[in-house]
């Protein structure tokens, strides 16, 4: 089977409290390019603020919010909030190895 393009991965979550759609934010290829990679371990990336912090947008056909943070010694980085109840396992981030973000 040969699959033309990624598909994002959505499944039911469920609790007491009711049960929602969640859509897998690990089914998403990156939003950061490779040139973004380059030019933010150089130290010359001109819109870094573009890329860092939190930012709406329409990534692969799906609205959301693209979060990144500069951690390089973190262990471990999860963002957390209302929308997941201040459950930092629900949403660990990425660390992309070259640049420490």
């Amino acid at each position: 089977m040969t699959v033309d393009r990624r598909q994002p991965v959505r499944y039911l979550a469920r609790n007491d409290g009711g049960e929602w759609s969640v859509i897998d934010p690990y089914s998403f290829g990156p939003v950061l390019g490779p040139m973004d990679d380059y030019y933010i371990a150089e130290g010359s990336h001109l819109r870094l603020f573009d890329k860092m912090g939190a930012h709406l947008l329409h990534h692969e056909g799906v609205d959301g919010v693209h979060f990144a943070v500069w951690a390089p010694n973190a262990k471990r980085v999860s963002v957390v909030g209302d929308f997941n109840d201040w459950d930092g396992r629900r949403l660990p981030m990425r660390l992309r190895q070259d640049t420490g973000i």
